[in-house]
């Protein structure tokens, strides 16, 4: 499935950005959506600055009840990101051991970039129910979006 790319989309300067792009692959019955979003800044002070400012990004995870838990990856991956957060989300507490979760979400700043990678059940599934997606998964489309902005200052 290829992507559906966007670099047409407003800036969101608000942010003080000055280049967004967004891709977006999946979101379509019994298949997740999968959402990657990069910001670009004059400078790594800004995008540390709005790293800081919400560091487990500014997506749908944080809305309509949802809470965003840090996943414990000591040990499991080895980031290039200057700064780095992996997060599982949930409308409800998650266990340090839990393995499984409704939605997943990484934020990496590579110098004056910034990448939002999230990964969430699609919206066209019935209400209540619920896609689960393993932590192996999710950590290797991180790795391999890592391992791209190893190279970005």
């Amino acid at each position: 499935m290829s992507p559906s790319d966007s670099t047409e989309l407003p800036l969101p300067r608000y942010l003080g950005v000055d280049a967004y792009r967004s891709r977006a692959w999946g979101d379509v019955k019994n298949v997740p959506l999968l959402y990657e979003e990069i910001f670009e800044f004059s400078d790594a002070d800004l995008a540390q600055a709005e790293f800081s400012a919400a560091p487990n990004g500014r997506n749908y995870h944080l809305v309509d009840g949802y809470r965003a838990y840090s996943a414990d990856i000591q040990g499991e991956i080895n980031f290039s990101a200057v700064d780095y957060t992996v997060f599982c989300v949930s409308r409800r507490s998650l266990s340090s051991s839990e393995s499984q979760c409704s939605g997943w979400g990484f934020r990496g700043r590579y110098g004056r970039y910034i990448v939002d990678l999230v990964l969430r059940e699609s919206r066209y599934e019935s209400v209540g129910s619920v896609t689960s997606f393993g932590r192996k998964m999710f950590f290797e489309l991180v790795e391999a979006v890592d391992a791209k902005g190893a190279g970005v200052s």
